[in-house]
């Protein structure tokens, strides 16, 4: 929790907060709401990372300090961002086939972040390693991933739309910017 609330959190609201500022202006300014994304992208894999290595530790019985996690899940880090690299190109290529190869895929791959993490397995080895763990339970596993997506989706809009209508009342009302200039 303390990692998602000191890592992952402060960069989504920041994201969040400027998006709408972003997408609107020039594309200089586009080009960084990009690199914002996979900033965001980059830091979000070593949070899951460290979570994993507590996860891992904790179903052993140890605790394990947040700050020792995280140096663990950074020395894994390029690791898990090669595979996670490879792993999208192929879903990528199997949606560009045709929808449901990449749809299969990315089920197959779902767990490469986690094997990485827990086992001394990277690449091609964890990409089988995760699809070894889905099959003969694929479309167990693609209700589940499907159902935390939603979950997630409306967590997220739930977050998300509060901010914006926040955002938008205070820059973009004429008569609710007289309060941000006046602190400027």
């Amino acid at each position: 929790l303390m990692i998602v609330l000191c890592v992952t959190l402060p960069v989504n609201i920041l994201l969040t907060v400027n998006s709408n500022e972003l997408l609107e202006m020039e594309n200089g300014v586009q080009f960084l709401g990009f690199l914002i994304q996979i900033l965001l992208s980059l830091i979000t894999l070593l949070a899951t990372l460290s979570i994993v290595v507590i996860t891992d530790r904790a179903v052993e019985g140890q605790s394990l300090p947040w700050t020792d996690a995280i140096q663990q899940a950074l020395s894994k880090w390029a690791k898990a961002l090669g595979t996670g690299i490879l792993a999208g190109l192929i879903v990528l290529l199997g949606m560009l086939v045709f929808i449901i190869p990449g749809v299969i895929f990315s089920v197959y791959y779902m767990f490469t972040t986690y094997v990485v993490g827990l086992r001394k397995e990277s690449g091609i080895d964890a990409l089988g390693y995760s699809k070894s763990l889905v099959q003969g339970q694929w479309w167990r596993m693609f209700g589940i991933g499907l159902a935390v997506g939603v979950v997630i989706f409306i967590v997220t809009m739930a977050v998300i739309y509060p901010l914006n209508l926040i955002v938008s009342l205070v820059f973009y009302n004429p008569y609710w910017s007289i309060i941000p200039a006046t602190l400027v």
